[in-house]
């Protein structure tokens, strides 16, 4: 997972390469930080945007969980503004999203007689923070052309549940028409 070093937000705000953070934890009081803005970009494309990492703030070693709960973007670029996150502790049921990473393909896509249509990115599955993996392993090789993967045949680590409708489809192979 990656590391955002923070630091507390002050009067006097480091522009440019900083971006602005509020740390949710539980019931106490949101606590205001800066991060490196090409740190926590970096963190945000890793995950598919999902927004999953841990925090390090200033000298403390301490090592604080976080999932990206809003994500504020600048209206007049491609960055952001702002970035909730949400702190959790590693046992904390939580519902989130997963991405979802390709690691085959069928036959039929890689000899170019069919094509791989990706329906989603993501998907959302409710556990423990210490057992949703950032990324599900995706292996299509075994479907042909006219093939669909389910949401329900994502196989989950034990304690992880699917919260995407089962019958969702994810990935289907489709025939590719000859001229």
């Amino acid at each position: 997972m990656t590391t955002i070093h923070a630091a507390p937000r002050g009067p006097k705000q480091p522009s440019g390469h900083y971006l602005s953070l509020t740390l949710q934890n539980g019931g106490k009081e949101p606590v205001a930080l800066i991060a490196p803005r090409d740190e926590l970009r970096k963190a945000l494309l890793e995950t598919g945007g999902v927004g999953r990492f841990d925090l390090q703030i200033g000298h403390d070693p301490t090592i604080h969980h976080a999932i990206a709960c809003k994500v504020e973007k600048n209206p007049g670029s491609d960055g952001f503004n702002h970035v909730v996150v949400r702190e959790v502790a590693e046992d904390d049921v939580v519902r989130m999203q997963v991405l979802l990473k390709v690691v085959d393909l069928p036959s039929s896509a890689k000899e170019r007689r069919a094509q791989v249509v990706q329906r989603k990115r993501h998907l959302i599955v409710r556990g423990p923070f210490c057992k949703i993996p950032e990324r599900v392993a995706i292996d299509l090789s075994s479907l042909e052309a006219g093939g669909s993967l389910y949401a329900s045949d994502v196989p989950l680590p034990e304690g992880v549940e699917l919260a995407t409708e089962p019958t969702e489809e994810l990935f289907a192979v489709r025939e590719l028409i000859k001229p």
